[in-house]
Formats: structure tokens, sequence, C-alpha cells
């Protein structure tokens, strides 16, 4: 956009992804994005759905968008996801997480026949 600050900001992160290159090494953002990556090729997802009939996640509370994409990738389109989570326990909120992913639960992992997900609450 020829904003300083914004070139400024591709530049560092730019330097940044080449230092973790050069070291062979993957930050956390960049393994769940390269995991989303491979999850989403037809022959690994092909794969993944013939191993497992559930896919279960705890603290489902503190997923971020990207952890979100990858449960798409290993379990969307109406397979079994079991999560569990209490909204009142959010404590991620710094590393992107948002306490309505829980909330939203139903809708964004509907069932295969496109209804909400049943919720269970536990006392």
């Amino acid at each position: 956009t020829g904003r300083p600050d914004w070139q400024a900001a591709a530049a560092f992160l730019a330097e940044y992804l080449d230092v973790l290159d050069l070291q062979g090494v993957l930050d956390y953002a960049e393994l769940v994005h390269r995991a989303v990556l491979l999850a989403g090729r037809p022959d690994v997802a092909g794969q993944l759905a013939g191993q497992y009939d559930v896919v279960y996640v705890d603290e489902y509370q503190d997923t971020d968008p990207a952890q979100v994409r990858l449960l798409h990738a290993l379990a969307g389109g109406g397979r079994t996801l079991l999560a569990f989570g209490d909204p009142d326990q959010s404590i991620y909120a710094f590393r992107g997480a948002d306490v309505n992913g829980i909330l939203d639960f139903p809708d964004t992992f509907p069932r295969a026949d496109g209804s909400p997900a049943p919720v269970a609450v536990l006392r």
C-alpha cells in the first residue's frame, strides 16, 4: 500500500520466515498452516478419514482460527468431531483464540445432514 509501517512489517516477516527456513524450523503458526495444507490434500484426507472414526478435541474454547481450519480439514463435512470446552475458561485470546468459537461450534461443524451439531452441558 506504500505505507512505510506496512512495508517495514512485510520486510520483517519475510526475513523472519527466511531465518526459520535457514534453520529448518517452524513456528507454531506455520506448523498449523502446513498441517492444514497437508490435511487438505485429497490423498492425505482420504487416508486420514480411513484411519480415524472420531476426532476428539479438549479445551475447544482455546482454539484459534488456524486450528479450526485444521479441524475442518480433519473432521469437516459431517464427520464425527467431539469437542469439550468451557467458555468461562478461555485464556488464549492473546494467541487468537475467540470464546465465540465454542459458542458457534454447532453451526461451524454441522452434522452430515447440515443440521447444527448437538450440544450437551455437563454440570
